[in-house]
């Protein structure tokens, strides 16, 4: 019992030191070189030549000669973590484009889902040949295992709305949620 605050700890740390992942902080530029550089719409100069990116920006690096400092529009992790624990199904990922994991959670989900309604399916046949219709075994699949199954989605789910909301995710492109 000792050890299940553990990974508590760990997720409270992240989400406490949940920092940008960009450059910005640190671009110094030559004369007008901030102005050129540095985007209009994420980004500010300021009168020491220093291009700092607003809330919810970061640089994004693609190539040489598209390089603009503060030009990434990042996902809301309150956005996110909030579509995850409403909607579930992996919602979440494929807001923030992470879209193998949001395939992969709704896959799994949705093969859980089937599973159980085949169980439920399997068992009420049995009940009526051997049981002659009294239905024991599909009493205990529909009463004991289909709510401890909803139970362990329920939890999948809010644990992927904690590990959006303490950015411990990291969107499509891999930057940084703010």
């Amino acid at each position: 019992m000792k050890y299940f605050f553990i990974p508590l700890y760990f997720i409270f740390i992240k989400f406490i030191t949940c920092i940008d992942n960009s450059l910005d902080y640190n671009s110094y530029f030559l004369d007008q070189k901030c102005y050129e550089f540095c985007s209009q719409i994420g980004g500010t100069c300021t009168n020491d030549l220093k291009c700092i990116c607003k809330k919810g920006y970061s640089t994004f690096y693609i190539n040489e000669e598209d390089f603009y400092f503060c030009n990434y529009k990042q996902y809301n992790k309150k956005i996110t973590g909030l579509i995850e624990l409403v909607f579930g199904f992996g919602f979440g990922h494929f807001y923030c484009k992470r879209f193998m994991h949001g395939y992969l959670q709704l896959f799994v989900e949705f093969i859980l889902c089937c599973l159980m309604a085949c169980l439920i399916n399997v068992f009420y046949r049995f009940d009526n040949i051997v049981n002659n219709g009294n239905p024991y075994y599909t009493n205990i699949i529909s009463n004991y295992y289909f709510p401890l199954l909803a139970l362990l989605l329920l939890f999948w789910q809010i644990i992927d709305a904690i590990l959006f909301f303490s950015c411990y995710y990291k969107d499509g492109n891999g930057m940084n949620l703010y």
